[in-house]
């Protein structure tokens, strides 16, 4: 999982994007654990204010998932 947040601070912003993009896949096996969840939704939050056009839409569209 260490490998997995590492990436929302990547260098390469389609990494970062693809981040996001899991986060769909991957949140809801660590439901069961508040503490990763909430730093999953932190990370995530933290992003919204990413450089990258790509980036955003991607946590933007994630953020929309999630909430639905």
């Amino acid at each position: 999982m260490k490998e997995y947040i590492i990436c929302s601070n990547d260098k390469v912003p389609h990494v970062r994007m693809e981040f996001a993009n899991a986060m769909l896949y991957i949140k809801p096996y660590f439901d069961v654990d508040v503490d990763l969840s909430l730093e999953l939704m932190d990370i995530l939050n933290n992003l919204n204010n990413d450089t990258d056009r790509d980036v955003l839409e991607a946590v933007e569209h994630t953020d929309y998932e999630l909430l639905s």
